[in-house]
């Protein structure tokens, strides 16, 4: 699956890591003491990029 820039558009992006909704939701709760679960519906994954044309970081559902 080609990913593109949110910024850019270009497709020349790297995979940084992957992160699980249940450990994002556990530091928002810590950190913040917020629920957000309810921003990500049935998601159970967000997948990191970089984008070396742009620079830019930025996740993917």
């Amino acid at each position: 699956m080609k990913v593109f820039c949110p910024l850019s558009g270009s497709n020349n992006n790297v995979l940084i890591d992957r992160v699980k909704i249940s450990d994002l939701l556990k530091i928002y709760n810590k950190l913040l003491k917020s629920d957000i679960a309810s921003e990500f519906g049935n998601t159970q994954e967000l997948t990191f990029y970089h984008c070396l044309d742009s620079d830019l970081f930025f996740f993917i559902q």
